[in-house]
């Protein structure tokens, strides 16, 4: 409002001292109210960088070149043409700019890339412990055993703070992860990823801290010894390994749970807490334990521990 207030003081006193110093047509005062109201909305510009308000400023420019005899002088239909013109290069001036910083921006990316390669060679057992919110968890056994314990995490800078450390001591590899969304930020699951990839002969170990995330912990090929999971506000798959015994305890709070249990592993799940079950698939109940009917038979056997409020349990059979 300050510099249209100016802009209307100038052109004032710009028509008075015109009437007083020579005459003044009125067609060239009606072209000084214009020049006055297109150069107030071009001066927005600065403020504003749009194509609009850049071809206002081009335009003024021209009537006023226009008014002081600069060039011309333009009849009417002249400057309708030139004010189209002025809009459609102010148009595309600025599209020109927006594409050139977005380009700019994609060079200055806020993505980030942690990777972690070790050889499994060099490790007897792995620790790993996980930290994570909004995050897409996948856990699974290595395509290629060759390639050994691979883990990265992806996550956007702006959105998330992220670690991922390695450790070895004498053939135990300590492996620990950490994406955090920053104050403010939700909804965001997409833009933060961590993978690991787990050789099938090292004997894994695992400790989870999820809030609020969607994590796929394929155990199934692994050689799991043990398993701790923390969650809330979580959509959590499990598959316990067929490979070797193994105990998985879960304190889950408003959680989505699903077990999928290879045939070759027996289940045995022993409960405390409120838990909505959607089936009891291949299940019986003794001493307030649930058992699979294969227990006698299976070679490989899983324990769950749960504790569990207002979560939701899914078991399927693979």
């Amino acid at each position: 409002m300050k510099i249209g207030a100016f802009i209307a003081i100038v052109f004032g006193i710009i028509i008075i001292s015109s009437v007083v110093a020579f005459s003044l047509d009125f067609g060239m005062i009606f072209e000084m109210l214009f020049a006055a109201a297109f150069l107030y909305n071009g001066l927005k510009t600065f403020r504003s960088f749009r194509g609009e308000n850049l071809g206002s400023l081009i335009f003024a420019i021209i009537l006023i070149l226009d008014i002081f005899k600069v060039f011309g002088p333009w009849n009417f239909w002249q400057l309708f043409f030139m004010m189209i013109g002025s809009f459609l290069i102010g148009w595309g001036i600025i599209e020109i700019i927006k594409k050139s910083i977005i380009k700019k921006e994609n060079n200055y990316s806020s993505k980030k890339s942690l990777l972690i390669k070790r050889p499994d060679h060099e490790i007897d057992e792995c620790n790993l412990e996980i930290d994570s919110n909004l995050t897409k968890i996948i856990l699974m056994k290595t395509i290629n055993d060759k390639d050994g314990l691979l883990a990265s995490l992806n996550f956007d800078k702006s959105s998330f703070s992220g670690q991922l450390n390695y450790d070895l001591n004498s053939r135990k590899g300590s492996l620990k992860a950490k994406s955090k969304a920053r104050s403010g930020v939700s909804s965001v699951i997409s833009k933060a990823r961590l993978e690991v990839e787990i050789p099938q002969n090292i004997l894994l170990k695992i400790s989870a801290n999820l809030d609020g995330l969607d994590g796929i912990f394929d155990f199934s090929s692994l050689k799991l010894d043990s398993a701790k999971f923390k969650t809330n506000l979580t959509r959590l798959t499990i598959i316990p390994s067929k490979i070797t015994d193994s105990r998985i305890d879960i304190n889950c709070d408003v959680t989505t749970l699903t077990l999928r249990i290879p045939k070759e592993t027996s289940l045995i799940i022993s409960q405390r807490g409120e838990m909505n079950w959607n089936n009891y698939n291949n299940l019986l109940i003794k001493d307030n334990k649930f058992y699979s009917k294969n227990i006698d038979s299976a070679d490989v056997r899983c324990h769950v521990f749960l504790n569990s409020d207002m979560s939701k349990l899914n078991i399927q059979w693979i």
